[in-house]
């Protein structure tokens, strides 16, 4: 879950002992605590939780506690009864960040090795809006930033006890949550999640676990997951640079600013070729967007079945 910076945060939890039919009673535990470890990696023990009835507590964090902004992770450790550790996680956001405008996909350097040579000031300067433009297109048609996400938090249907993960590739899985989403139902940190290393989370088990509420096995939860994973390349695709570059070179060389027929004539020689952004805008051609395909992020096809 993410909360602006200046908000408390509640965080609740049962506590349940497993019967020798299978069956889940809540019990109050002999002490119960909730630690919180700090984005920059303090700990701040909270050991006196509101009890709101057997078994169910909750604790609400003060904003002089949630100062930074960043990844925090959880744990109610309960000791006696019902003994057990849930643990969990949250993010805080500075609501008041400026708009993040991502990096051009292709630089100056990309440009300057492509033409051989070194650009002049005046070509530096314009080089600036074509890369922009150009690798916003290719960001548009690819429907992909390709950008490192550093545990990024997002809410995903699972089906058939898994989760596809939308971006890719994934680099790690740090935490999944059920959300109960109503009374009675409290979010549930699912640590026996297993990543296949590729897309998929499998959320299937949990009968180790003692301290489910009875809602989960009973299947009342609506089948939503909080996944916190850091996914995304680690640096540009080479070919994605090279398309950025290019688009960006076709402005920046072309012998006048109109758009449509380009001609040049040095000497007895001319040439005369189509170009759709002449010497002003950039634009990708066929042959960009073939080299692209393998990129763009296209939509997935969900299988269903009827019981």
């Amino acid at each position: 879950m993410r909360f602006p910076l200046g908000q408390p945060v509640r965080e609740s939890t049962t506590v349940s002992q497993l019967n020798i039919d299978g069956t889940y009673t809540l019990v109050s535990p002999d002490t119960i605590t909730l630690t919180v470890q700090k984005p920059d990696g303090t700990q701040q023990a909270y050991p006196s939780p509101v009890s709101d009835g057997t078994g169910l507590y909750h604790q609400d964090i003060p904003v002089t506690d949630l100062t930074q902004t960043g990844h925090y992770q959880f744990a109610w450790t309960s000791a006696g009864t019902g003994a057990g550790v849930q643990p969990g996680s949250f993010d805080i956001y500075d609501p008041f960040t400026a708009a993040h405008v991502p990096p051009p996909l292709a630089g100056p350097d990309d440009v300057a090795a492509r033409l051989g040579r070194d650009l002049t000031d005046a070509e530096s300067l314009r080089l600036i809006p074509l890369l922009a433009d150009a690798s916003a297109q290719i960001r548009r048609y690819c429907r992909r930033d390709f950008l490192p996400h550093t545990a990024e938090t997002v809410i995903l249907y699972g089906h058939d006890s898994e989760i596809l993960l939308p971006g890719y590739p994934v680099q790690s899985v740090d935490s999944v949550t059920a959300i109960g989403g109503g009374t009675g139902l409290p979010d549930v940190p699912i640590p026996w999640f297993i990543f296949d290393g590729i897309r998929t989370v499998r959320i299937a088990g949990g009968a180790a676990i003692i301290n489910l509420p009875e809602s989960w096995w009973d299947g009342d939860y609506p089948g939503t997951y909080a996944v916190t994973y850091s996914w995304g390349p680690a640096q540009f695709p080479d070919e994605v640079t090279m398309v950025c570059a290019n688009a960006a070179i076709g402005v920046l060389t072309a012998p006048t600013a109109a758009a449509g027929v380009i001609g040049e004539t040095i000497g007895p020689y001319s040439y005369r070729m189509e170009s759709a952004g002449g010497g002003v805008a950039v634009s990708l051609s066929a042959a960009d967007l073939a080299i692209l395909k393998d990129f763009r992020d296209t939509a997935a096809t969900v299988q269903t079945r009827l019981r």
